[in-house]
């Protein structure tokens, strides 16, 4: 059974993003369930209507929930997985463009290690910089080379899978994909601070708690938009919320440093 794929969406993001993101969708070798954007975009945002626009457009499924000045990633996921009809779901960002082959890569990884596996693609990974504008494989230069004794190849080819023990790298961008079987609500205190820590924290009781495995696969299969998100977003309290979003990840799960 194909992929059903949850995407939320934000005000402080961009409709032509999403737009971008749902015609790659659109044009997978092997095409999605179904889609699922959560969006809460307040009513006197002129992009309101634009969203369910496209997802009518795309045939996706519209979800508006109430605006917050925070992201409530957390709530978003749990609204949207009791529309889910299928048995295997995606997370993934809307200012992702997908390579044609992406979902057919995903849906192959999960259905190799099978139920009781998280698939998370390091696609973000591989593409990020090292502060001067060099693009660093972070992945294989901090990870594999250095953990080589609990990163455990289970999949060789040209998008291998490793298995990975640390539940931290299940945060890789929201490009994740889990059996349905397997699902854990998210923790919506994180919305309360409006921190992104929430998917680590999610990641430990996925993994610590209910003992499921985690593996990265290696290869892009995906490209990050460039966001409005500076344009929109004040510095200052978007550090706050950082900073109490740790706090709070440091006070749930055994070990963490509160800063």
């Amino acid at each position: 059974m194909a992929l059903s794929v949850i995407i939320p969406y934000r005000v402080m993001e961009d409709a032509t993003n999403l737009r971008n993101c749902l015609r790659t969708l659109k044009a997978q070798t092997t095409p999605a369930r179904e889609i699922i954007v959560v969006d809460d975009t307040p009513p006197s945002d002129d992009q309101e209507e634009r969203v369910p626009t496209l997802c009518d457009q795309f045939n996706a499924l519209w979800l508006h929930v109430p605006p917050r000045d925070k992201p409530q990633w957390a709530y978003k996921f749990n609204k949207a997985i009791e529309y889910v009809d299928g048995d295997k779901v995606l997370l993934l960002c809307a200012n992702w463009l997908l390579a044609p082959y992406a979902l057919q890569i995903m849906e192959r990884g999960l259905d190799t290690v099978g139920p009781g596996y998280i698939v998370v693609s390091d696609s973000q990974r591989q593409q990020m910089s090292d502060g001067r504008g060099t693009s660093v494989d972070w992945f294989k230069g901090v990870f594999i080379e250095k953990n080589r004794h609990t990163c455990l190849p289970v999949l060789d080819g040209p998008f291998p899978l490793f298995r990975v023990e640390n539940y931290s790298y299940i945060d890789s961008g929201f490009l994740t994909a889990i059996h349905k079987v397997d699902w854990l609500p998210w923790d919506e205190e994180f919305d309360e601070v409006g921190g992104w820590h929430a998917v680590i924290e999610w990641g430990y009781r996925l993994m610590e708690v209910e003992h499921k495995r985690l593996v990265v696969l290696r290869g892009i299969i995906a490209w990050h938009q460039p966001t409005r998100f500076t344009e929109v977003c004040d510095p200052g309290p978007l550090q706050e919320q950082t900073k109490a979003s740790q706090r709070l990840l440091a006070r749930k799960v055994p070990g963490v440093s509160p800063e």
